[in-house]
């Protein structure tokens, strides 16, 4: 019984590991996203005629329905920066439009080559018209990956000073709360089973004394 209870002791129960693998990874992740923010705020600081990426992946807030429905407004987008020749006809980019001096994401309609130079005609899933601008290298910004539905404006909350404190303190917080749940619980084991050695070892006194008798 003695024996058994110190094995216990030593092993984590399922509920532990649920516990401590659903805190370490909601950890990792604001540790991921505040690290990436922390990054963009910088070199938008540093460079602020480009857009700042994170070894070449650039993160967009979404601010119009024109790709709607593939893309709604509000959206946090995610694009990979990638050369004029890898990009296809279909494909949707993140593009500088050079007249208005923003950033578009729109599919490519066409993909033209003339005397040796690639353009690109871009048209917008729920706009009626194909972009004026053809679109060349210099323009492109990335192509899309992925997007992350209704979170422009916490990435925007993010980027800002306040939001960027409040994570880092959100981080800071959650960590000490996992020690210390932990804490209380292993606690609350170890009393469990030095309880039940207790018990154990008063067992075998009586016995002991029975035999003596």
């Amino acid at each position: 019984m003695i024996e058994q209870s110190l094995v216990v002791l030593k092993k984590k129960t399922l509920s532990d590991i649920i516990i401590d693998t659903f805190l370490f990874l909601i950890i990792m992740t604001a540790i991921i996203i505040t690290t990436f923010c922390v990054i963009i705020i910088t070199k938008e600081n540093l460079y602020p005629d480009k857009v700042p990426d994170v070894m070449g992946y650039k993160p967009f807030i979404v601010l119009t329905g024109s790709m709607e429905p593939t893309i709604k407004a509000g959206d946090l987008v995610i694009v990979k920066e990638a050369s004029l020749e890898e990009l296809n006809k279909g494909d949707i980019i993140a593009f500088r439009h050079t007249e208005e001096d923003v950033v578009l994401i729109h599919r490519i309609a066409e993909k033209e080559t003339k005397e040796g130079k690639i353009t690109l005609k871009t048209k917008g899933d729920n706009n009626q018209s194909e972009d004026r601008m053809m679109v060349n290298s210099e323009n492109i910004e990335g192509i899309y990956l992925v997007r992350f539905e209704k979170l422009g404006a916490v990435a925007m909350f993010i980027r800002s000073p306040e939001g960027l404190a409040i994570s880092i303190l959100s981080i800071i917080t959650t960590f000490f709360l996992w020690q210390l749940i932990k804490s209380l619980r292993r606690e609350k084991r170890i009393n469990k089973r030095l309880k039940e050695c207790e018990e154990a070892l008063e067992e075998v006194k009586m016995e002991k004394e029975g035999i003596k008798k």
